[in-house]
């Protein structure tokens, strides 16, 4: 506990605003000021509630005569941030900028205080959390590894809107405010320390009384900017340079498609060419355009979608009166390829009892070696502390022999594409493990139903299916069979939560959810190909909507050999339109599977740089095998992004249609996700909402003519199109009576 109770004993409470403000003072005269959430959350959140009854404590404070203020949360942490939701539903810019200038105002107040003010932070302090820290004088943090201090509305689509743009490159120097607003990332209290964004690091128990030491201690100091930090701040020419890194870094990645970061840097820099009376009603107006724009709300209904895939397992136990069910602490992982290497790591890192078995023993020692090489990696970044590294490397062992069934809480299969292998697999460690024994399958493509046939408990049976690779993909996809029941589910979604994931239910079928849908993507990128249409130039296009990398780099990354074997189940399913190009086979004789062959369409090395293979190997097989498409014309640039996304939204709808998946939040959330669909579009459902779903529906008629049965609009998105056509305002008749203006 932050307190003890001798502590609360040395205070005496004094005033309480409503039910969020509890204000105390002690023997020493100071202040307390306590930050209660409100009922049913965790954490103090800055709400139209919160926001007043800030408002009136610092009314109250201002009132008093006192030696000094500390402002402390609750045991769970200081202040979560501003509401989400309230950001969410904010569609008139004037809403948005007064609620802006009222959090300006309120946090000046507590800035103007008349005595010297302490933050004393335990737990998470983010958003306009911090931008209360950074009015009051002083700011400690605590040793505990939940605290987490950090501004990240950039990601969802907007800047601090309180102040915080103008206060904190004053704290801590331009280039390190940017560096944290610019990456919404956070920083523990060690990490906070060493930025000079607290004064104080200590243990938790300790929190309130070293605030209240270090605010009647007479020589306190300000920790001051080093010379290079003060240069790049306070002159022209050093924000100059600032700038002009830093525009160049806007133009890269995901944030040229955002607003937001351009706008904070141009508020942040105007604050600081006065800094006496900074930018605020700029920020504020910022704040105000952002909150209102189309990225804010997808990328503020993308947060929701995590928000609901880390409560996914109680959901899927609401419905049951027995509710209990028991974590998974150990595993056994078959398979020491790369998917069963990189599981099997990411587990014993998170603090799973894991053993890892391949009958290859060069497989293993590759495993165990990457394994190693990661977790070292991340000591040297300081995300872990040395004795966290060694425990991760300790829980991680190797055998060629499969044993250890009694010891485990799941059995994960991450073994080649063959079912009967699968199957056996299953039969024994159903055989040899307890009843309880979660059992997992990594298939990408396989049935799951198939697979539980024969087993005595079927229930037991789900899918755990990552993305390569498996250490940095944020996604899981839960894959639920006919028989699977609510709490093995419920384990594998907890599981996956604590692996860092995001688990998204969905139902067996071929390809499931995200690779059903992934796969007519890289099947035209390969069509085109084939078209005479250049590799680089579909990858650009590709990568100028959004995508992370274009679909033929992505092929290389997955392996042209497992994209073959997937494409051949969705063939298998779906023969009119997802009949797999003959090239797939022709990539994987050549031994041109991609990155782990060194070659594919793109040639990779360890020393180089990735550079396109020499007049292409792809376009040279594709002539060989006789394999070239007579095309009309050249594809233009829209044609070529219409032909790769277009398949991906109506597999999407086909999905939502047979059930694959529940809803159409979670169908974009897994598609971002999983594929790295441009979040800033929100997902293909909410892209096609924006972008018209009648003129969508208009242009696949016109391609399924020219290409096929792929482009054929689904039921449910002519009834979208449908209902978007009835709900849009209809044109009044036009009058013929003058208007007397």
């Amino acid at each position: 506990m932050m307190q003890t109770q001798e502590d609360m004993n040395d205070k005496k409470q004094v005033e309480v605003i409503g039910d969020r403000c509890r204000l105390s003072r002690d023997d020493a005269d100071l202040l307390y000021l306590e930050l209660i959430p409100t009922q049913g959350e965790a954490l103090f959140i800055i709400d139209e509630t919160g926001l007043t009854a800030l408002e009136e404590a610092v009314v109250w404070l201002g009132k008093q005569e006192a030696k000094g203020l500390v402002v402390h949360g609750n045991d769970r942490g200081f202040i979560a941030g501003a509401d989400v939701g309230l950001i969410y539903s904010i569609q008139d810019p004037k809403e948005a900028l007064a609620f802006s200038r009222r959090g300006q105002s309120c946090f000046q107040a507590f800035q103007d205080l008349p005595f010297p003010t302490m933050a004393a932070i335990h737990g998470p302090c983010l958003g306009g959390g911090l931008e209360l820290a950074l009015a009051l004088d002083h700011r400690i943090a605590s040793r505990h590894p939940s605290t987490k201090l950090g501004l990240p509305e950039v990601r969802l689509g907007i800047l601090p809107g309180f102040g915080g743009t103008q206060r904190l490159p004053l704290l801590v120097g331009l280039p390190g405010a940017l560096d944290l607003m610019l990456k919404g990332s956070t920083l523990d209290g060690k990490r906070a320390l060493r930025k000079g964004l607290v004064e104080g690091y200590v243990p938790e128990h300790r929190l309130v009384q070293r605030a209240a030491e270090i605010l009647t201690h007479p020589a306190r100091r300000k920790t001051k900017l080093c010379w290079r930090d003060h240069m790049l701040t306070f002159t022209r020419l050093g924000r100059r340079i600032v700038r002009k890194k830093v525009e160049k870094s806007l133009t890269s990645g995901p944030a040229r498609f955002l607003p937001a970061p351009g706008k904070l840097l141009e508020v942040t820099l105007a604050g600081l060419v006065d800094v006496g009376r900074g930018a605020y009603d700029a920020e504020a107006q910022a704040l105000a355009d952002l909150a209102t724009g189309p990225e804010c709300k997808n990328l503020v209904r993308l947060f929701f979608g995590t928000e609901q895939a880390r409560k996914l397992d109680r959901k899927l136990l609401s419905g049951l009166e027995d509710k209990h069910y028991e974590k998974v602490r150990s595993a056994l992982v078959i398979g020491g390829g790369v998917m069963g290497a990189g599981i099997a790591g990411l587990m014993a890192e998170k603090g799973l009892s894991t053993r890892l078995v391949d009958l290859s023993e060069d497989q293993l020692g590759q495993a165990m070696a990457r394994h190693v090489g990661n977790v070292n990696r991340k000591q040297r970044r300081r995300r872990l502390q040395p004795h966290e590294a060694q425990a991760a490397k300790d829980r991680l062992t190797a055998s060629t022999k499969v044993c250890g069934y009694a010891q485990a809480d799941v059995f994960l299969e991450a073994v080649a594409e063959n079912l009967d292998l699968k199957k056996r697999l299953f039969r024994e460690a159903a055989a040899k493990g307890r009843e309880d024994l979660l059992l997992a399958t990594n298939t990408s493509s396989l049935s799951l139903g198939d697979m539980a046939a024969d087993l005595p408990h079927p229930e037991q049976l789900v899918g755990l299916h990552f993305f390569n690779p498996p250490e940095k993909m944020p996604l899981i996809e839960i894959i639920a069979q006919k028989q699977s029941s609510p709490k093995a589910l419920a384990r594998a979604c907890e599981l996956a939560t604590r692996l860092g994931k995001y688990p998204v239910l969905v139902q067996d079928g071929p390809g499931f959810l995200v690779n059903r849908c992934l796969a007519p993507y890289l099947g035209q990128a390969v069509q085109l190909c084939e078209e005479g249409v250049a590799p680089a130039l579909i990858d650009r296009v590709a990568e100028e909507q959004g995508m992370p990398m274009g679909p033929l780099r992505l092929l290389d990354e997955i392996g042209w050999d497992v994209a073959a074997k997937v494409c051949d189940v969705l063939a298998e399913a779906w023969p009119a339109r997802m009949s797999a190009s003959p090239l797939f086979a022709h990539m994987v004789e050549a031994g041109l599977l991609g990155r782990k062959s060194g070659k594919g369409v793109y040639v990779y090395g360890t020393k180089s740089k990735d550079r396109p293979g020499h007049a292409s190997a792809l376009q040279h097989l594709i002539q060989d095998k006789g394999l070239a498409r007579a095309s009309a014309h050249a594809p233009s640039k829209l044609e070529i992004r219409e032909r790769l996304f277009l398949p991906i939204l109506t597999e999407a709808v086909r999905c939502l249609e047979e059930g694959v998946v529940s809803s159409e939040d979670e169908l974009d959330f897994a598609m971002v996700m999983g594929i790295g669909y441009p979040p800033h579009l929100g997902g293909p459902i909410r892209a096609a909402r924006s972008d018209g779903v009648e003129t969508i529906v208009a242009r696949l008629s016109e391609l399924v003519e020219a290409h096929g049965p792929l482009f054929e609009a689904p039921r449910m998105l002519i009834e979208m199109s449908q209902e978007q056509t009835s709900a849009r305002p209809q044109k009044k008749e036009e009058s013929h009576v003058q208007d007397p203006r």
